[in-house]
């Protein structure tokens, strides 16, 4: 994995050297166009290097980049989270106490009103989620009897796969949430885990899709995946903060 947070220690050093091209580059450029004479004739010397010009022109283009994304990233950041418009259309269709599975892409209390714990569920979640925090396949895809271990964030795409769908179904668990902050990595790396790429071709299958909520502009879906981009906005392409999210609805099993 790589995290663009990593490089943040070189930044300061970063800047300094930039700003010391410019200013470098700016004395250079003045003394290649040396200045003309009041009378419109050039002097027979080149002129003293001035920074008025040419160091607000080089201060300019370094601050450009960053202006522009800082401002991008806030536009981006002052709209709702496709999470937030994703749990909003669940409240409005979806019927409180029904099964539901979530990818690990939202916080536990996602599924939870603020100050107003469901009585339709044990927990006081707003549904019954299906718990993707545990799982009896191991990381190398084998299967391990007993109740299975506990699956860590990152391990998640390693756990999936196609039988999954029919259990689902067979349980009740009728809506499946999945985001790209997950199954993007899949499809990143499909070599890696070729059992969870199996298994959203079968969840494609089985279910329609009842609800997709786009981060990008033009409502046009995620191309290139990218894990830092899909938290810090950078491409301007970005609209609104959050993964692409799709609901599916199953219509087997317990779910006809």
């Amino acid at each position: 994995r790589f995290f663009a947070r990593w490089l943040l220690p070189v930044y300061p050093l970063l800047c300094l050297l930039a700003a010391h091209a410019a200013a470098t580059g700016a004395a250079w450029a003045l003394r290649r166009l040396p200045r003309r004479s009041a009378s419109g004739l050039r002097p027979s010397s080149p002129a003293s290097p001035r920074p008025a010009w040419a160091g607000v022109a080089a201060g300019i283009l370094l601050c450009a980049q960053g202006v522009l994304f800082s401002v991008h990233n806030d536009l981006v950041l002052a709209r709702e989270d496709t999470r937030g418009l994703a749990r909003d259309w669940m409240v409005r269709h979806v019927p409180e106490g029904a099964k539901v599975v979530v990818e690990p892409v939202v916080p536990d209390g996602w599924a939870t009103d603020p100050g107003r714990p469901s009585r339709a569920t044990g927990n006081g979640s707003r549904w019954v989620k299906w718990r993707t925090s545990r799982s009896r396949v191991q990381n190398d895809g084998t299967v391990r009897p007993g109740r299975g271990r506990v699956v860590k964030l990152e391990d998640y795409e390693r756990t999936l796969r196609p039988q999954l769908v029919d259990s689902y179904q067979r349980g009740g668990f009728c809506w499946v949430l999945t985001g790209s902050t997950q199954q993007g990595r899949a499809f990143a790396e499909p070599d890696e885990v070729p059992a969870a790429i199996r298994y959203y071709e079968a969840l494609g299958r089985a279910g329609r899709v009842a609800f997709t909520a786009l981060p990008t502009k033009d409502a046009r879906p995620l191309h290139d995946f990218s894990f830092d981009f899909s938290f810090n906005y950078y491409p301007l392409g970005y609209a609104r903060p959050g993964p692409e999210i799709v609901v599916y609805r199953l219509s087997g099993e317990s779910c006809a």
